[in-house]
């Protein structure tokens, strides 16, 4: 049994070991043409990785190669996206900044090839302002030529000049030393005429007391006659303004020989004086124009008349306050108060002669103050008005008013004299001019009445 079991298990293990074999070698079969495939992958990833080394190596070469060229000693390279300081993008970042470019917008290659455009221009330019030096340096030099001729002309003006003027200094120290011979002449005779001005100078004023005493006479005289004048002539006129050439004394009514060619205006007033009478002293009548008919006529109304002495044709007629081809001219002074109610009627005097033409020169306001230029030759009157009292004042602002006005009155006095001008009082002015008689009418030229 021993020994025909050992064969069976000795087939058994040959079975087993060439079953083991055979699944052994199948395995291997099967397994060897992976590690085949694997063996060839792994050596192409071998040698994909020795090319990735060698190309990495050779772009750290690259990339050193760029760092040495661009000058950025930095180890990293940074991102576009967000500049960080410390790399090459950070410091090409801070760099394109100061050309004033955007390193997410420019590359080195924009940015060189604009600098390369600037630099062109930059040298244009360059070349422009070197064409323009060259011809301000020729203009420089082409002024500097003229300068030179003119500094030499100058030089030349200025010696002669200089010679000149040394010439006149020698010729003024001559006239000099011979004006002060004569200085000392004179007053060599001004010492020896001393003692004779003593006398001259006691007999001038002498002279001088004498004439201030006859020039006091002569003004007291010429006071004395012109009061004789003043009352001589109250009414009297040297040339009468016109003359009556027709009258209906039942109208009421007269017609003058002047008109509009004469400037005659509507409302003067004048008085009526007998024909035929040489400087008639009183008037005989008042008319009033109240239209202009023609240039040589005009219409009047009888304002007042006298029965015994009617108005007749050919009777002279005459105002102060209308002259034909003048204006005349009046200086007002005084306190006026024609109705007697302690308020002045100055401006209803001035509307009603500047109604007839005629123009207030010269005048005194209510506080004192004058108005209008001094009085001259061309004042035919100086109307004085009332004279204010200072202490009758009742106020310090009224009786400094009354100061000032009885200082002007003085003034305005001395000038008439002087120019011969005639004073008469307010009431022998309104006399004159028939103001009293026209209190209730119109204002002459207006048709407002008076007030």
């Amino acid at each position: 049994m021993q020994h025909r079991s050992q064969p069976i298990l000795i087939h058994f293990v040959g079975v087993f070991t060439l079953m083991l074999s055979i699944i052994f070698g199948a395995i291997a079969y099967l397994y060897h043409g992976d590690y085949m495939e694997q063996s060839a992958e792994m050596t192409q990833l071998n040698e994909e990785l020795n090319r990735s080394r060698v190309a990495m190596v050779q772009l750290n070469k690259d990339i050193d190669t760029l760092r040495e060229l661009l000058g950025y000693d930095y180890v990293d390279i940074g991102s576009l996206d967000s500049p960080t300081p410390g790399t090459i993008v950070g410091g090409a970042d801070v760099d394109f900044r100061r050309a004033d470019a955007d390193v997410s917008d420019e590359s080195v290659h924009a940015l060189l090839m604009q600098l390369t455009v600037d630099q062109t221009n930059l040298e244009e330019q360059r070349s422009i302002l070197n064409a323009q030096l060259e011809k301000a340096r020729k203009d420089y030099a082409s002024l500097s030529g003229r300068w030179t001729a003119l500094n030499d002309l100058e030089k030349e003006a200025r010696n002669r000049a200089e010679d000149q003027l040394q010439t006149r200094i020698s010729q003024q120290s001559e006239a000099v030393k011979v004006l002060n011979k004569r200085i000392q002449d004179l007053e060599t005779l001004r010492r020896d005429q001393m003692t004779d001005n003593g006398d001259l100078q006691a007999q001038i004023k002498i002279m001088q007391k004498n004439w201030i005493d006859k020039q006091k006479k002569y003004e007291l005289t010429i006071r004395r006659l012109n009061g004789v004048i003043t009352e001589r002539d109250s009414e009297q006129f040297e040339v009468a303004d016109a003359h009556i050439v027709a009258v209906d004394q039942i109208t009421r009514k007269v017609w003058i020989d002047v008109g509009a060619k004469h400037h005659l205006r509507r409302g003067v007033t004048f008085k009526v004086y007998a024909k035929g009478i040489d400087r008639p002293e009183k008037s005989k009548a008042t008319i009033q124009v109240i239209k202009i008919v023609s240039e040589g006529m005009a219409e009047a109304r009888i304002v007042k008349d006298d029965n015994s002495q009617p108005i007749v044709r050919g009777d002279a007629v005459y105002t102060p306050l209308w002259t034909a081809g003048r204006k005349e001219r009046f200086a007002f002074v005084g306190f006026l108060d024609v109705n007697n109610d302690g308020q002045s009627d100055f401006q209803q005097i001035k509307r009603f002669v500047e109604g007839a033409g005629a123009e207030v020169h010269t005048s005194i306001d209510e506080s004192g103050d004058r108005l209008g230029d001094k009085i001259d030759g061309s004042v035919k009157f100086l109307i004085v008005g009332e004279i204010p009292i200072p202490s009758d004042a009742k106020t310090t602002k009224r009786r400094k008013a009354y100061e000032k006005m009885v200082d002007h009155i003085a003034q305005m006095r001395t000038e008439a004299r002087e120019y011969g001008i005639r004073t008469v009082s307010l009431n022998d002015f309104l006399g004159y001019i028939g103001f009293r008689h026209l209190a209730r009418t119109r204002l002459p030229g207006t048709t407002k009445r008076i007030p």
